[in-house]
Order: C-alpha cells, then sequence, then structure tokens
C-alpha cells in the first residue's frame, strides 16, 4: 500500500475513534446547543422588516449566529478542545 492510503486510513480510524468517544461523553451537546439556539432566533426573526433596508431581520441577524456558532467554543469559562 501506498504511504497516501495508509495514511488516509489512519486518519479515518482516528476520526472514528473521536467522534465515538464525543458522542459518548456528551461533548456533542456543546457544539448542537448554539446552532440549535441560532435556528430558534432566525425562525422568529424571520420575515420582520427593516425600516430603510430591503432584506428581512432573519438576514441580518443570520451573519451574528453564524459567527456566535463558530465562536463559541472560544468564550470565556468555556471548556479547553
Amino acid at each position: 500500500m501506498s504511504a497516501t492510503v495508509v495514511a488516509l486510513a489512519a486518519g479515518a480510524e482516528r476520526g472514528r475513534i473521536e467522534f465515538r468517544q464525543g458522542m459518548r461523553s456528551g461533548e456533542i451537546i456543546g457544539y448542537l446547543w448554539p446552532s440549535a439556539v441560532a435556528l430558534v432566533v432566525l425562525a422568529f426573526l424571520g420575515d420582520r422588516p427593516v425600516p430603510g433596508v430591503a432584506f428581512p431581520l432573519g438576514a441580518a441577524a443570520c451573519r451574528g449566529c453564524s459567527a456566535s456558532t463558530s465562536c463559541s467554543r472560544a468564550w470565556p469559562g468555556s471548556p479547553p478542545r
């Protein structure tokens, strides 16, 4: 086997182990919780108009929700990776 195939197989195995360990420890909740909150916020803000612009409030809040979701693991007090 080539070195590339061996490296891909090792990476896939490690990814499977890490995923299984994360599911067992409940760590997945820390990743899903901010996304779930963002979806609820966007659902409530969806079609409300923003005065002076041509797009709804949900579209304006989408950028902030995606930023908070991507940065949620870096907030003070969050467990280290």
